[in-house]
């Protein structure tokens, strides 16, 4: 069969199961013998029907197949033969041992004859290897367990135990697609089209009868027995649907693709692990990588473009009245002497002339450069402070202390991110500090936060990307450990133990789509690191020699390392990933002192270190040492060197309390003219930097008035020590006011899913609905209101009395539909054309919360205002389950997949836990989380009860009037909590998680807002009442659908209108004490 057919059956099939066709999916698996289903199987095998287990597994193997499907029907075979004798059923035994068994006789003769001897015995367990034979039940399940070994290790079922990855309801997405394009090709398209059969291409120029909108899709809709159709939507208004399901995912076709262990297809080479057929990277090279990984890997080879074939880009521009510089001419001179592209790199292009020279109190203690401008570069000192120069200028641009919490400590080492927005810093301390810089990199935003890192130093820092595009730092220290933090939050991802010795220098690199980590000891030991495994995967030693460098060329091609020696043999190599070992040894590095030796490459072709008090250069390709060079002051025997971004440049550590800036030859005859015509005839540029005063900055807001960062003076281990940020007015955020001009306050929020659009229910029981384009940020500019025509609205029903009811609302998940009520009927519209599709449920009791089941968006969990949960069929009009645990208002509704349950919480906080097994609920657990003091009876209106999974599902969110906790699942204990106190003591009005499950939003009575840590609710930032406007509160609040946007959230005001935020805090740190 050709691999679309192929391909198509297994859409069929996915199909099939969505619906819960079960005897067609389970006929087509067999005849097709494309899947073979181990949970049907188990099921059969279980429930004992041989017969259906056979012609099951003769669909994708025979017994003559191999001598694992000859097992696999000896074994079914003498279980039905056994359960025969237990029943006493002797002749439907001796029936099974003469036909079934029969075939295996002459491969085991002897073993034939026990079997047939156990038909004269009254009770076979007489048979001593039977002896420990218990029920019939038992049996089948052990024999289960031996059939799957043996099915997984049959060739036969090499290909067919995972189902393909596909979004869920593809089958209804290609005939949606399919209708979409039709509907292009129409002449004069009708903006909403409707969709009458699909046995023919779709025209809207047919002339086919108008049916009524809703008796249409769903016939009888409003009726007890109609149907209800729910179709998918893909896109705008004006495009052609055709569905009976929303688009939902299924736990059994959730597999991943059939993969070795670790997911190593495409590891580097020198993760030899045998752990399975690994893909060869000759079958990799010509498959296209995931969008997010080529986007990591091309961040990290832009950081500094050094290809032979240079491609430059200049300086980055600051406007003129940015800096006030006293030599504008000579800025743009050498600017344009350094930022010139070169077509290609050869020797004399390597820098070796001095052209300036930074002069300092304290001695410097690291250098980097810039990842995009040529010209700045960024020193850290003994004293823990950190400078950037503008080495055009030879402008200090600002300085700053790194070490608000410990005194008297050194920066060891001082870096970039990927994108220039921060600073880390490792400390002597054994702290380390990240600092944000404005856009321009002219100014800092605030203080550095730290965190508690390492016993002992910290000697090394590096940013990197995860393959889900989260940004972290990698740190290493003298106790001996590497630690991976995520940047955003604050918090340890990983450790990795096994070194013997100090750790001194770590490499973090992706290669092959695959992110892992190097490491280098003192005592020599190079080891490799994969995110999530706790051992190292490979480990090179370099005997008689420690290691104080890693570091690969910038196209990711060849890994150096280099450290210190006897003075006799060099330390300087280039290795060999696939084995492990020394691919090349580079002569005349002797470096014999305990001074950390740091290399750097260029162009993707030369190497240069400073040894003996002199630079050396080498190429890569040779092992001798193309030339060194000795300059005027003496350099120590070793230190830093580092290249700038297109290598025009090259900085080096003195040790007399200066910095070396180095050019070529060329570019400095270039430089040394343009100083003759500014009348400067000295051909090195010497500042002192103690006595040049820090340069105002114009362009840059002051820290003070982007954010205000109190540092905590209590040390934490493994969290970052800073207290909340204050944000006091709008101005300190990316902000957009939302209005609709009624004035009724906001009782219920949600974004779209697709992060387009914000949906919101009023007081008055009417819907607000506002839209922008594809990208979130465009929220603050675009974001409209928006309905389908002028007198279009979507208004609940709302039953007698029922002002104070409570609201709910829930929303599909193709953002075609949404299901909401007020206190009245549950009402289902069509979020594109407003109308109603249906009406249900009157009260009483009356709904108060929703949530759709996620893997059948037909289901939907209702919770009432008397305390009981129903499982509603919208397509059926039908209530499956209806039980009530609850002795007050359920206020919230959580699924999950991973644990496969529902969650129900109740106005008196208390949680219920439901397993969900062939579509029954049966309460599995429950919890009660006091607060210290009883809600009020109006803390208890203006808050409802809600819970919310974080994304892993591991946890969950319980928001409560006057506490919030994180409950450990399925432990269902709370393994953090927050009450109200210091400068939030008012009542919680609404909370939610962020998307990317790293924040809590929280809104109060009193018109202030927090920002919470998910990990130990820990607040990282509070909005002043200030930010919301005098005498407003937030009464709802929604986080953005989308993780590139996590930080962006919207809160319903108590007068009717919607601020959506989000907060720049210093580079989006929002790093928080424990």
């Amino acid at each position: 069969m050709a691999s679309l057919s192929r391909e198509l059956v297994f859409l069929i099939l996915q199909f099939l199961d969505e619906e819960k066709f079960r005897g067609t999916l389970h006929r087509l698996e067999q005849e097709s013998g494309f899947r073979f289903n181990m949970q049907h199987f188990e099921d059969l095998v279980n429930q004992g029907k041989w017969d259906d287990v056979e012609r099951y597994l003769s669909g994708f193997t025979t017994l003559e197949d191999n001598r694992y499907s000859m097992k696999i029907y000896f074994e079914i075979r003498k279980q039905k033969y056994l359960e025969a004798l237990e029943l006493q059923e002797k002749t439907t035994a001796l029936d099974i041992l003469t036909k079934d068994l029969k075939v295996f006789q002459a491969l085991n003769s002897e073993l034939y004859e026990e079997m047939t001897g156990l038909l004269v015995l009254d009770n076979f367990r007489e048979n001593d290897k039977l002896a420990h034979y218990g029920d019939a039940r038992t049996a089948r399940a052990l024999m289960f367990l031996e059939l799957k070994k043996l099915i997984e290790s049959n060739p036969v079922f090499l290909d067919k135990l995972e189902f393909p990855k596909m979004h869920p309801s593809r089958l209804r997405t290609v005939v949606n697609q399919a209708l979409n394009w039709q509907h292009k090709l129409c002449k004069r398209p009708k903006p909403v089209p409707e969709i009458n059969t699909l046995f023919v291409d779709h025209s809207c120029d047919n002339d086919f009868p108008r049916p009524n909108p809703v008796s249409a899709i769903a016939p009888h809709a409003t009726g007890a027995s109609g149907q209800i159709t729910l179709p998918i939507l893909q896109g705008q208004q004006n495009h052609v649907v055709y569905s009976q399901n929303l688009p939902m995912s299924h736990s059994s076709y959730q597999g991943q693709p059939l993969t070795t262990s670790l997911g190593l297809q495409s590891a580097p080479q020198f993760l030899n692990l045998p752990q399975g057929p690994v893909l060869m990277p000759m079958q990799m090279s010509h498959m296209a990588q995931p969008p997010s990984l080529q986007a990591m890997q091309q961040q990290e080879q832009q950081k500094r473009v050094r290809e032979a074939a240079f491609v430059g880009s200049g300086p980055a521009q600051i406007p003129s009245q940015a800096l006030q510089r006293p030599a504008k001419v000579r800025k743009q001179k050498d600017a344009h002497i350094f930022g010139t592209p070169r077509k290609s790199y050869a020797t004399e292009d390597l820098p070796t002339s001095v052209i300036l020279t930074l002069r300092f109190t304290s001695q410097p203690t690291t250098i980097s450069f810039h990842p995009s401008n040529v010209n700045y570069l960024l020193a850290g000192d003994v004293a823990g402070c950190v400078s950037m120069f503008d080495t055009s200028t030879t402008l200090r641009l600002w300085s700053q202390n790194m070490s608000a919490l410990v005194e008297n400590v050194s920066v060891n080492k001082a870096v970039w991110s990927p994108d220039g927005s921060l600073i880390g810093a490792a400390m002597s301390s054994g702290r380390v500090a990240l600092q944000a810089v404005h856009t321009n990199s002219v100014a800092v935003l605030g203080k550095p936060v730290e965190v508690s890192a390492h016993e002992g130093q910290v000697n090394d820092l590096k940013f990197t990307t995860l393959s889900s595009e989260q940004l972290v730092v990698v740190t290493c220290g003298d106790d001996k450990l590497v630690k991976v933090w995520d940047v955003r939050s604050g918090q340890m991802l990983y450790t990795f133990e096994g070194h013997e010795d100090r750790v001194f220098c770590v490499c973090p690199h992706i290669k092959n789509s695959i992110s892992f980590l190097l490491s280098a000891s003192r005592d020599g030991t190079i080891k490799v690191w994969l995110y999530g495994s706790t051992n190292s995967q490979v480990d090179f030693k370099v005997d008689g020699s420690y290691c104080t460098c890693i570091t690969y060329s910038h196209d990711g091609s060849k890994l150096f390392s280099c450290g210190r020696g006897d003075g006799s043999t060099t330390t300087l190599f280039e290795w060999d990933e696939q084995h492990g070992t020394i691919k090349q040894r580079y002569t005349n590095f002797l470096n014999s002192t305990n001074d950390r030796a740091v290399i750097d490459t260029v162009a993707n072709r030369f190497i240069v270190t400073v040894d003996e008090h002199k630079l050396k250069f080498w190429d890569f390709n040779e092992p001798r040492m193309l030339f060194s060079v000795t300059l005027e002051e003496e350099l120590p025997p070793s230190s830093q060197v580092c290249f700038n971004c297109n290598g025009s440049l090259l900085a080096v550590l003195g040790q007399s309390k200066f910095v070396k800036v180095l050019a070529s030859s060329k570019d400095a005859a270039h430089l040394m003219a343009s100083r003759k015509s500014d009348g400067r005839e000295e051909p090195e540029h010497v500042v002192s930097v103690e006595e040049r005063p820090l340069e105002p900055v114009q362009d840059a807001p002051p820290a003070s008035k982007e954010v205000v960062t109190e540092i905590a003076r209590r040390p934490k281990e493994h969290s970052f020590e800073a207290s909340s940020s204050q944000i006091t007015d709008r101005a300190s955020c990316t902000s957009r006011l939302l209005t609709d001009g009624d004035g009724h306050g906001i009782r219920y929020l949600v974004y779209s899913n697709n992060g387009t659009g914000l949906l919101a229910l009023g007081s008055n029981a009417t819907h607000s609905f506002w839209k922008w384009e594809k990208d979130g940020s465009r929220v603050f500019d675009e974001a409209a209101l928006w309905k389908p025509s002028p007198s279009a609205v979507m208004q609940n029903d709302r039953s007698p009395g029922s002002d104070d009811a409570v609201a709910c609302m829930v929303i599909s998940r193709n953002d075609s539909y949404v299901l909401s009520a007020s206190g009245g009927k549950v009402s289902l519209f069509n979020l594109l054309t407003f109308k109603i599709m249906a009406a249900f449920m009157p009260p009483p009791p009356a709904a108060s919360c929703m949530a759709f089941h996620l893997e059948d968006n037909n289901i939907i969990a209702i919770g009432r205002d008397d305390g009981s949960l129903l499982i509603y069929n919208v397509r059926l009009d039908d209530v499956k389950v209806q039980v009530k645990e609850h002795d007050c208002m359920i206020t919230g509704l959580a699924y999950s997949t991973k644990h496969e349950c529902l969650v129900s919480v109740s106005s008196d906080a208390k949680v219920c836990v439901w397993d969900i097994v062939d579509d029954k609920y049966s309460k599995k657990d429950e919890l009660k989380l006091q607060s210290e003091e009883a809600p009020t009876e109006t803390e208890t209106k203006l808050t409802r009860v809600s819970c919310m999974f974080t994304a892993s599902h591991d946890h969950l969110l319980i928001a409560q009037p006057t506490r919030l906790d994180m409950v450990s699942m399925p432990a269902l204990e709370s393994s953090a909590s927050w009450t109200p106190r210091d400068s939030l003591q008012s009542t919680i009005t609404s909370a939610c998680l962020s998307c990317d499950s790293r924040q809590i939003f929280c809104g109060f009575r009193d018109g202030s807002m927090a920002i919470f840590n998910v990990g130990n609710l820990a607040i990282s930032c509070v909005f002043h009442p200030n930010v919301l406007g005098e005498g407003l509160y937030c009464t709802a609040i929604a986080s953005h659908s989308d993780s590139a946007h996590g930080s962006q959230f919207a809160a319903g005001l108590s007068n009717g209108h919607v601020l959506i935020l989000e907060p720049r805090l210093g580079g989006m740190l929002l790093w928080s004490e424990a």
